[in-house]
């Protein structure tokens, strides 16, 4: 069947759900995809149209170029595909929702027909690319409004050719009406669902930094020099099944994938041992799949579900060990293996930054080091047989084969797969690292206290890095892998049509999807959190590369150790600090920095994002503490084992909510530390409480009055207890897993970080101390 065949069955489902109504509006009247023809429809949606009615919701950023329906090799000009694409095009002219939503398959149809409506030979393509010849290239890929976008002009495709696929305990789900996968489980508060990555191939050519659309290093101006002189893979034209696509070509598009996992083959190279290569050393098996072969749906990566996050390994139908020596100054109850070649430059993770070592098995018998006073001294002395355990994480490829294209003028015989991530699941979907980059940068950060927020980073001033700002190439150790050593640009973000003339548009609303792609994925820190760094030795040359294998194992290692060092690499994590009990490391590591509210970690309500009930104000003999988990205790692959994370809360914060709240935290220890440093003073502090508020609260009106001013803005309630220096903390009575922390100095405040205001009220002296207006931008 023709492509236009399928369109019209499309069009024919939508139009009478609002799309007509809609599609007319958005044209003023000019496009009717309802025709009684295919031959109709065809002719409909290539004809030129005058005018475009941008006000229409989810149009203001349709390219300022676009006057047809389908406009040939240019999705970003066709109002039919960006009306279809677009995740915010939810409602019909009128403002009210739509009765349906297309398809993935229904998308992707009609972005076939954008490139093979009219069929160009593969000479046209290179002559229009100003190519010699073209390669065909495997990218990740996803349309985007506007401000996703690296021109910032207008929506349109973006691409990489690193893909991030997540894993989780439950099947996939797609939402036509935001146009993506959505990791939350409305049926189970503890079920996280896999995320996956759609890919395909195209056409392409390599272009310099500067003549391509790439999204800007912002963070390093000697990298964003070099970058105008790197060369990027830009798409050129779509390739799929069929006559339609190549003028002369019957193309038949096959992809193949490969994922690996070699986390526990690495945990033993680290011991001087040479691990055999088989399950569950390393393991291709149960990590990820691709779902559709070819045909409309194109190529989607899933990751295979798996009733936990984590699982017992298994060697020999025996559960498997590792014995590891002792261990100085290891301060977090966990094998850190000895990482050798790193320097000040590049931190090398040739194995696994941290591998799990709490369940001793002793005999056939497992020993939960967890119920022991002394975790953190049995970790140390070593010496033990510690359980393995798997996450299903890791990295590949997602290659193409098409005999049709072989030895083809102006075609380059070297087919490139993209380098395809599965990796741990997404806490927080709807805010973006790279987002979250941009606004560290921005105006809404005092520039005087940029340099206050983390703790540690890349560069004098910290600050968060997005993968797709990294320049290494993919995993040159996964056993025969495709990737080149001179390929470093594999996880940069293009756009396909480059910079247009600028629309008038709105900010982009939310839209609760999952993003596939790099710059919604961490770059690299202490090891990481996506990926990490190894390198391989040719000719006398180390070729550092990205590796998964050198994250935590299993992956909820990692987790634990960024949530609980509050958030210390700038990424998009959750920040539990005052979660747990005041704990060793970088002295820089400690004070919130990125809060969750009392719901979040479970004060409130029953569902704390790792399962891990926040701190609570209690009496003992008389005395007040503030009880909290204990640090070296926390064990996240227990909780992964026993599903107790969850996304219900955290999916819901958006990039704006979680800047506002670093900011809102920020202000406060500005606050706090008067003249001094945020960064030193906040060690000294414990977050009690924090909140979001609304004016209606009466304490928040008895404080405005008092300090005779008004917070307009998002505002934030904290509770705050001084704890001094060191670890105060002391046993909670026959619970290890517990400690107490004693109350001195508490304080109260209310922030509202878009206008810089701080409300602050000391309880040091009187309970009855009046609320302050503070000038805590400094």
């Amino acid at each position: 069947m023709a492509l236009i065949d399928n369109v019209k069955i499309i069009c024919d489902r939508l139009a009478p759900l609002g799309w007509r109504d809609l599609v007319l509006a958005a044209s003023h009247g000019e496009l009717d995809i309802s025709q009684k023809t295919a031959d109709l429809l065809k002719k409909e949606l290539v004809k030129d149209l005058t005018r475009i009615d941008r006000s229409v919701p989810g149009f203001a950023d349709f390219a300022s170029p676009g006057k047809n329906g389908i406009s040939p090799g240019e999705p970003q000009n066709s109002l039919l595909f960006h009306a279809i694409a677009s995740p915010l095009v939810r409602t019909n002219h009128l403002g009210e929702p739509l009765q349906g939503f297309p398809t993935l398959q229904d998308i992707e149809t009609i972005e076939n027909l954008v490139f093979g409506v009219q069929p160009p030979t593969i000479k046209e393509l290179a002559e229009r690319a100003g190519a010699k010849e073209l390669s065909v290239v495997v990218f990740a890929y996803e349309y985007r409004n506007a401000a996703g976008t690296p021109a910032n002009t207008n929506a349109d495709l973006v691409f990489s050719r690193t893909g991030i696929a997540r894993v989780g305990t439950a099947p996939a789900l797609y939402i036509p009406e935001n146009r993506g996968h959505w990791s939350e489980d409305d049926g189970d508060a503890h079920a996280i669902r896999v995320c996956p990555a759609r890919y395909s191939a195209f056409l392409a050519v390599t272009k310099q930094g500067r003549d391509a659309a790439v999204l800007p290093i912002i963070w390093d101006e000697d990298q964003k020099n070099t970058d105008l002189d790197r060369h990027f893979w830009v798409p050129v034209h779509k390739l799929f099944d069929g006559r339609e696509c190549i003028s002369g070509l019957d193309l038949t598009i096959k992809y193949t994938s490969k994922h690996y996992n070699e986390k526990v083959r690495r945990v033993h190279m680290s011991l001087g041992e040479q691990p055999p290569d088989k399950p569950p050393y390393r393991f291709s098996e149960g990590i990820a799949e691709i779902a559709n072969t070819g045909h409309a749906e194109g190529c989607l990566v899933v990751p295979v579900v798996h009733e936990t996050l984590v699982e017992k390994a298994i060697f020999d139908n025996k559960p498997m060990t590792y014995v590891f020596p002792p261990q100085e100054d290891e301060r977090f109850a966990a094998y850190e293996p000895q990482q050798p070649d790193s320097d000040a430059q590049v931190e090398i993770n040739r194995y696994p930054a941290y591998a799990h070592a709490r369940v001793k098995m002793d005999g056939g018998r497992m020993i939960d080091l967890n119920s022991q006073v002394d975790v953190g001294g049995l970790v140390d002395a070593g010496n033990y047989p510690a359980m393995h355990f798997l996450d299903f994480t890791g990295d590949g490829w997602v290659a193409v084969e098409c005999a049709q294209l072989a030895e083809t003028a102006n075609l380059s015989p070297d087919f490139l797969p993209a380098y395809s991530v599965v990796a741990a699941p997404d806490f927080f979907p709807s805010c973006g690292q790279y987002e979250l980059s941009k606004w560290s940068k921005s105006k809404e950060v005092p520039a005087s206290l940029r340099d206050q927020i983390w703790g540690v980073g890349r560069g004098a001033d910290p600050a968060p890095v997005a993968l797709c700002e990294i320049r290494y190439p993919a995993n040159l150790q996964l056993p025969d892998s495709p990737f080149s050593a001179d390929d470093d640009t594999i996880s940069a973000v293009v756009q396909m049509s480059g910079s247009t003339s600028p629309a008038k548009f709105e900010p982009s609303a939310n839209v609760f999807r999952n993003s596939s792609l790099p710059d919604d994925a961490a770059g690299l820190f202490s090891p990481g959190w996506d990926v990490t760094l190894d390198f391989k030795q040719k000719n006398g040359d180390r070729q550092v590369h990205f590796v998964t294998y050198g994250l935590g194992s299993p992956f909820p290692e990692d987790t634990k150790l960024c949530a609980a060092l509050s958030t210390f690499w700038p990424a998009v994590a959750p920040d539990v600090w005052r979660s747990m009990s005041p704990h060793t490391g970088n002295e820089n590591l400690r004070g919130t920095i990125a809060p969750l509210t009392d719901e979040e970690i479970g004060q409130v309500g029953d569902l704390p994002w790792d399962g891990v009930i926040g701190p609570a104000i209690v009496e003992v003999a008389g005395k007040t503490f503030l009880e909290m988990a204990s640090f070296l205790h926390v064990d996240y692959v227990q909780q992964a084992l026993n599903n107790r994370f969850s996304v219900r809360l955290t999916a819901r914060i958006t990039a704006e909510e979680y800047t506002r709240r670093i900011l809102a935290m920020l202000l406060v220890h500005k606050q706090i530390a008067g003249a001094g440093s945020p960064r030193i003073e906040r060690r000294k502090w414990i977050v009690v409480s924090f909140l979001r508020v609304t004016n209606g609260l009466p304490e928040l009106q008895t404080a405005q009055a008092q300090a005779k001013t008004v917070l307009k803005g998002a505002v934030y309630r904290v509770d705050m207890i001084k704890i001094g220096t060191g670890d105060p903390s002391i046993d909670v009575k026959d619970d290890p897993r517990r400690r107490l922390v004693p109350v001195n100095d508490r304080r109260y405040f209310f922030v509202d970080p878009e206008n810089l205001k701080v409300l602050h009220r000391n309880d040091g002296v009187s309970v009855w101390a009046k609320w302050q207006l503070s000038d805590a931008q400094g």
